[in-house]
């Protein structure tokens, strides 16, 4: 709904953080042209498999994979 609001209503949005979000490989290329200096890089397929395959690897063990690149203020706290 926000990306809808976003996209139809720029001129009442400074800005538009998402999470998780994916871009298809075939649309890359018009996004890459979008590109502002400071937008985070797209990662590759490469690299969002090596990621899926870390978290799934590690699944079960304590603190998990991702929560030091996820989630690092977490994982530096004493439970």
């Amino acid at each position: 709904m926000a990306q809808l609001f976003a996209a139809n209503h720029p001129e009442r949005v400074l800005s538009l953080a998402m999470y998780g979000s994916a871009v298809p490989h075939k649309y890359r290329p018009l996004v890459q042209a979008r590109f502002e200096a400071g937008d985070a890089p797209i990662p590759t397929n490469k690299q969002i498999s090596e990621r899926f395959m870390k978290v799934a690897d590690t699944w079960g063990e304590t603190p998990p994979s991702w929560s030091t690149t996820r989630c690092p203020a977490r994982t530096a706290t004493k439970a």
